[in-house]
């Protein structure tokens, strides 16, 4: 049966179709990705399928923004820190002014 629906497809009921994570259409079917370039430029190929880079990539409450196929990780206005381990907020250090004699 698949070889008349060609490689990585499989005949169900009377239909070819490609085989769970291919993509295309028989005989034509084919894995969704092989390197991050064949995917669009805000996701990246991850074991043949073009996901979102960001998930568990950055830091406790950073921000990630896919870049070129790659998470790009920063903490938000208003805190300070590593994105990568963790923001927190920054702290408002106030300077006293010295005392007039």
């Amino acid at each position: 049966r698949s070889l008349v629906c060609g490689p990585n497809a499989d005949c169900v009921d009377s239909q070819c179709r490609c085989r769970p994570n291919f993509f295309g259409t028989p005989p034509f079917c084919r894995y969704e990705c092989l390197s991050s370039s064949d995917c669009d430029w805000h996701l990246t190929c991850t074991n043949r399928r073009c996901v979102d880079p960001c998930p568990g990539a950055c830091g406790l409450a950073a921000l990630c923004s896919p870049v070129a196929h790659e998470p790009r990780c920063t903490c938000p206005p208003g805190t300070t820190g590593n994105p990568l381990a963790a923001c927190r907020p920054i702290e408002n250090i106030q300077i006293k002014p010295p005392n007039d004699p």
